[in-house]
């Protein structure tokens, strides 16, 4: 080796262990040579000895290209399929508790449908009979809030007219 490439000799890596180091060695020396050869203005070949010299480095590399190649792939196998995993565990926590969801929000909007359209309703048919003259109808709402006052209020409103317009037979009658 020429003091030129020893000082720029490259780390010798641990992926392949020596035979890169080898490799790399024969390779500075080869490329060393050439320089001198180029510089003499001297083409030279390589010979049989030099590129049989090569021949296990590369096999070497080639060998570790390969490993290198199969250990990402088994890697990334193994982090795809924890990924399926990890997305089919939150598939089957999420899609549940989103139908448990919508049938608790589906409860609650029927029950909050019943609390406050039924009384509406109720006070839309007792309406209707007052409406039509039969003030003896009494509306009847227990819903315990403002509707209730409500078919109170009407009911109050009709006892007046119920006093008044008795029919004969009815009870309460005066003779």
């Amino acid at each position: 080796m020429t003091p030129s490439t020893a000082s720029t000799r490259r780390p010798r890596s641990n992926v392949c262990g020596s035979t890169l180091a080898d490799f790399l060695d024969v390779a500075e020396a080869r490329l060393a040579i050439t320089h001198v050869s180029a510089s003499n203005d001297q083409k030279s070949t390589l010979s049989a000895q030099d590129l049989a010299a090569l021949e296990g480095p590369k096999r070497t590399l080639q060998l570790g290209a390969s490993d290198l190649r199969d250990h990402i792939k088994r890697k990334l196998n193994d982090r795809l399929s924890e990924s399926r995993r990890h997305y089919q565990i939150a598939l089957w926590i999420i899609v549940p508790s989103g139908v448990v969801g919508l049938l608790v929000m589906t409860g609650l909007m029927r029950s909050f449908y019943a609390w406050v359209f039924n009384p509406i309703r109720d006070l839309e048919a007792g309406v209707k009979h007052l409406a039509q003259g039969r003030f003896s109808h009494v509306i009847e709402v227990n819903s315990g809030d403002e509707m209730q006052d409500l078919a109170r209020a009407f009911n109050d409103m009709s006892r007046p007219p119920r006093r008044t317009l008795r029919r004969p037979g009815e009870p309460g009658e005066r003779a």
